[in-house]
């Protein structure tokens, strides 16, 4: 059974106003595009005022955008629509042909050899390097893709980041330092709470990884 989207949020259209009908419209034709934003991005898309917008979320039962895409995750898993990454998909796959770049700290690093392997097997021209190691080489990346599990700062992250003005693709979480920075952000927070498991960390990691890999081999094929 297809549950539609104002019977699952319970949203009476006529109680919006014209401005929180426009947010409303938006959010329902965007649905599993808005998994991969923030609110900024909407107020930008939208063209209306962060205002606005909290006051939709609270009329749709939601204490915040974070909240409200944890619902509308749920909402797609309740009709069984997969979670896409469809522009970053697009973005790593206009870079097929160049150099791509995963970097990493830490325990995230393990994700970020682990990305490497994928693409690698897909026939891209990928390459790992810690944080650590980047700093002390930087080869010639086209694409940077940076992994921070926690969205921490690491140490020379800021200097790598500057040194390379490219596209930089984030895994991390939402409103950090490297979330601000990049181009692209998929928000590993939200992936915590697409899993029905308790699982750690490094698990959500993975497991967005394995979508955005089957993004890039469906729309490579």
């Amino acid at each position: 059974m297809t549950m539609k989207y104002n019977d699952f949020f319970q949203i009476d259209e006529a109680s919006l106003s014209k401005s929180e009908l426009e947010i409303h419209n938006f959010m329902k034709n965007n649905t599993k595009a808005i998994l991969n934003m923030n609110i900024v991005d909407v107020e930008k898309q939208t063209f209306l005022s962060r205002a606005t917008i909290e006051r939709y979320l609270k009329k749709v039962g939601t204490k915040g955008f974070k909240t409200y895409k944890i619902k509308l995750n749920e909402f797609l898993n309740f009709n069984n629509e997969p979670v896409t990454y469809d522009e970053i998909t697009k973005l790593i796959l206009s870079y097929q042909d160049k150099t791509i770049g995963i970097t990493a700290q830490g325990t995230s690093f393990l994700a970020a050899q682990y990305l490497n392997r994928r693409l690698k097997f897909l026939k891209f021209n990928s390459q790992a390097e810690s944080l650590l190691e980047l700093n002390g080489v930087k080869p010639n990346f086209d694409l940077l893709i940076v992994i921070s599990i926690r969205g921490l700062n690491y140490m020379g992250l800021d200097t790598i980041l500057e040194h390379y003005n490219i596209p930089i693709i984030a895994i991390t979480k939402p409103n950090s330092y490297l979330d601000d920075q990049a181009t692209l952000t998929i928000d590993n927070l939200t992936q915590d709470h697409m899993n029905s498991l308790d699982i750690d960390d490094m698990s959500s990691t993975i497991n967005i990884i394995e979508t955005l890999i089957r993004d890039i081999a469906k729309k490579s094929d």
